[in-house]
């Protein structure tokens, strides 16, 4: 192969020595006339975008996506935390705004609720009264009412008092005397006094103990119990040997007994009741005794506000323990069974109007003045796919923008018409159809040219030699696919061009 080319090539090149001159200027002009002939002749179009003038129908349609929706969409949760005593509903169960959904263990506030009731009609009814004036009989009806309040307020205030007098009771050796021969102390304190009792034995021996401080006597020690005094006390003795140095003391109350705390609450707030139910009572026997002056009514009025708030404060703590449906609408999950013991704030149903679903999605400030409210819109959902239609229409637009990265968007709410299959949560893709024409000459919007506020397009003229005449159009619609309408500078069919930049 390479003799042949060098044999080729050498032939070559002896004819081209063997030509004249001449001969060889003449070769080579006539293969530049050649060339020039090509260059000519080459496409004058080559590289252009080239489009014809067109005569449709032209749409403008926004495109965009959005979540689906619940007009009513609560997280519902219990205030405070307790073991759920009951569930009332489950998921699909259509419930009316203010029904009981669940309960937590609720005892107290209920017991405090339906006393702040108690005391609200019962100021209501005092302050009638007061209005009203009252008679001999209702003054002595006070009068009874007092008495006993005053009667059975004493009696739980002794009571409560007998209990944290009367508890973990226990005689203290004193002056290194065994615990081993400590007595046991029983029965019940019915004094009223606190402070102790103190033990020891005469002088003539060890089978009588002095008893002194809150009460003075002398007791037999016996194993056998008997009576420490006349205020309920009783004390028995173990076996064991006794010296004349042993002595106790007995401490009333007890303030190192288990149960001390305990019952020096109870004994406060027992008294603390009974000053409040005595007040109340004779607060409520003055009114009767008394005409109906203004002072007489603005305190009964006092009272009844008093008790108003009160049971306002009953209520709040007993809602915290309860859960209502805050609005109409159907139970889509739940999140607790009896027994739990949820976390405060935890949702534990979610409650949402199914029935009227809506899409929120973002417009772009370009096309939003376009919108009008109740305006169509056709719908897709990404859980049906592309081919399945369905329709909804504007609902609101937002007035204040939302900006994220320098973009301005506005939000719409857009109700769909249909709910059947329609979940919250699911992905829409929205098309709204803004603006339509039909029969308008239209062409790519990228072969027209901006000049300041004029526009224009490069028509052919020639196609042969690819001459173009700049000219100078009206525009009007901006349709999809890149089109745009011409109200006047072109007619239909007429080829135009978009050569590329240099």
């Amino acid at each position: 192969m390479h003799e042949r080319l060098r044999s080729i090539s050498s032939k070559g090149l002896t004819w081209w020595s063997k030509r004249s001159r001449f001969q060889k200027v003449g070769i080579v002009v006539a293969v530049g006339i050649v060339l020039l002939i090509v260059l000519k002749h080459k496409d004058p179009l080559a590289g252009a975008t080239i489009d014809t003038v067109k005569r449709q129908k032209l749409d403008k349609t926004v495109l965009a996506s959005g979540t689906v929706t619940s007009t009513t969409d609560l997280n519902l949760s219990f205030q405070a935390t307790d073991t759920v005593t009951s569930v009332r509903v489950a998921v699909g169960d259509k419930v009316k705004k203010g029904q009981l959904l669940a309960t937590l263990s609720s005892a107290q506030e209920s017991a405090a609720l339906t006393q702040a009731n108690g005391a609200l009609l019962s100021a209501q009814a005092a302050y009638n009264k007061v209005l009203e004036g009252s008679s001999s009989e209702e003054v002595a009806v006070a009068q009874v009412a007092y008495d006993t309040t005053v009667q059975v307020q004493n009696d739980l205030v002794a009571s409560a008092r007998r209990k944290l007098y009367s508890s973990d009771l226990f005689a203290k050796p004193q002056s290194g005397t065994s615990t081993l021969t400590s007595p046991t102390i029983s029965g019940s304190y019915n004094g009223t006094d606190a402070g102790e009792y103190r033990l020891y034995f005469t002088s003539s021996g060890t089978t009588t103990l002095n008893v002194r401080g809150l009460e003075t006597t002398t007791v037999e020690r016996t194993t056998n119990t008997v009576a420490l005094g006349i205020l309920g006390l009783r004390i028995a003795f173990p076996e064991g040997s006794y010296s004349l140095n042993d002595n106790w003391t007995i401490a009333i109350p007890n303030t190192d007994g288990a149960s001390y705390t305990a019952n020096l609450n109870a004994y406060n707030a027992a008294l603390a009741t009974r000053d409040a139910q005595i007040a109340q009572a004779k607060a409520n026997l003055d009114l009767k005794k008394a005409s109906a002056r203004k002072p007489d009514v603005d305190a009964a009025y006092a009272q009844v506000l008093s008790a108003q708030g009160q049971l306002q404060s009953a209520s709040a703590q007993y809602e915290k323990k309860i859960v209502r449906a805050p609005a109409d609408g159907t139970i889509t999950r739940v999140d607790i069974k009896v027994g739990d013991q949820p976390a405060v704030g935890a949702t534990v149903i979610v409650l949402q109007d199914v029935d009227h679903l809506y899409i929120d999605a973002s417009i772009n400030e370009s096309d939003i003045s376009e919108l009008q409210i109740d305006q169509p819109i056709t719908v897709t959902y990404d859980a049906f796919g592309p081919e399945k239609k369905y329709s909804a229409h504007v609902s609101s637009i937002d007035l204040s923008p939302t900006i994220e990265d320098g973009i301005v968007n506005y939000k719409i709410k857009a109700m769909i018409d249909d709910v059947t299959d329609i979940k919250t949560g699911m992905t829409a893709n929205l098309s709204i159809a803004i603006a339509s024409k039909e029969g308008v000459l239209v062409v790519p919007a990228r072969m027209i040219k901006t000049d300041g506020t004029q526009k224009s397009v490069m028509v052919l003229t020639n196609e042969r030699n690819g001459t173009t005449l700049q000219t100078t159009i009206e525009t009007g619609l901006s349709g999809d696919g890149d089109l745009v309408e011409i109200f006047s500078g072109l007619s239909e069919g007429q080829t135009i061009v978009l050569f590329p930049k240099k």
